[in-house]
């Protein structure tokens, strides 16, 4: 018999579970979570898991706040953002002064007008001498052009430039939005760099572990907006794992519901180590929920089918997290159920979620 084990890492708990071909858990496991190094909270709970089951496992899910926590702690690796044809303005309203050094953020000539003119020639010089300047002082770099969603050129040469002098991890604005608003896709641009590093380290301790208990398996991790990403794509766009766990509790919510005839709407809740998260839902009885990406700028998702989730600090402090973000109107689900089980079912296309390739 085949599995899918399915693993969650909270602000205090890690839990590992495992799903069997009739997606009913066979075990599950949980250990506190290490915030020091979340790999070694990960190696303890499967460890407490049947070894002899560990090697029929067929997929891996992850589902982690280390990039939930990573925004609303102000947390991540130092990044350089470079842009082109912003205003002194613009910067201002992105909210990036607000988690970056001044330093950091660097407004260069170029860019294009709406209907993807060029504005101004792009200043290759100035860019090379800042990324020459700060590459010792960062991990990663982010690139964000006015009006780069209608041409992408000055973004695409800037990142070949980044590339040639440093090797460092790169994305464009362009890369991770095609909505207009140039302030709130470099604020995402930003946000996304910082999470390259860890997320990074992360996976690669995951896969350490996986292979020290000699699970040959595909290693995923959840999206904020439900669906399962490629590592490829998690270690470029980490942004996209923002709110992953309550986008794994969806997977519960959907199975409960059907499981049992609920006469009104549920209101549910989830409280974590770091986050608390209540959510209303409505019209869920009409089929499997869909998802929203909108926890994070203009992040591509599915069409909602119901809920809102309000998310705050667990200490009861009030939620800081920049303006721009808008993480407190995400809609997406949210249960009081463990989130390993949900993100293991996730796995078995339980509700046609889409993976990312």
């Amino acid at each position: 018999m085949a599995f899918r084990l399915g693993i969650d890492t909270g602000g205090t708990f890690t839990d590992a579970v495992l799903v069997d071909d009739t997606k009913q858990i066979t075990n599950a496991e949980k250990s506190l979570t290490t915030r020091f190094d979340l790999s070694v909270g990960i190696g303890d709970v499967i460890a407490k898991l049947p070894q002899a089951a560990l090697a029929d496992v067929s997929m891996v899910s992850l589902s982690t706040t280390l990039t939930t926590n990573s925004v609303v702690e102000d947390l991540g690796a130092p990044v350089c953002v470079l842009l082109p044809g912003y205003s002194s303005e613009q910067i201002k309203q992105s909210g990036l002064l607000e988690i970056l050094p001044a330093q950091m953020v660097v407004r260069l000539d170029g860019g294009y007008d709406a209907v993807g003119k060029e504005h101004s020639p792009l200043d290759e010089a100035a860019a090379q001498e800042a990324i020459e300047k700060l590459k010792e002082q960062v991990s990663a770099f982010a690139i964000s052009s006015m009006f780069g969603i209608r041409n992408a050129s000055h973004e695409m040469r800037l990142k070949q430039l980044v590339t040639e002098l440093t090797g460092m991890p790169v994305i464009c604005g362009h890369e991770l939005a095609s909505n207009l608003g140039a302030p709130r896709r470099a604020l995402t641009a930003a946000l996304n760099a910082r999470m390259v590093p860890p997320i990074k380290e992360l996976i690669g301790s995951v896969q350490k572990i996986l292979k020290r208990h000699r699970i040959d398996a595909p290693l995923m991790l959840v999206k904020g907006d439900g669906s399962l990403a490629s590592l490829a794509n998690a270690i470029e766009k980490p942004i996209g794992t923002v709110l992953s766990g309550p986008a794994a509790s969806v997977i519960g919510a959907s199975i409960s519901w059907r499981a049992r005839i609920f006469c009104t709407e549920p209101i549910n809740s989830l409280i974590g180590g770091t986050m608390r998260a209540f959510s209303a839902a409505v019209s869920a009885r009409l089929g499997a929920p869909r998802l929203e990406a909108s926890s994070c700028p203009q992040m591509t998702g599915m069409p909602v089918n119901s809920v809102t989730i309000f998310l705050s600090r667990t200490s009861w402090l009030e939620l800081r997290v920049p303006n721009m973000l808008e993480i407190a109107k995400a809609e997406t689900w949210s249960l009081s159920f463990s989130m390993a089980s949900c993100a293991a079912v996730s796995s078995s296309g339980e509700c046609s979620l889409p993976t990312a390739s």
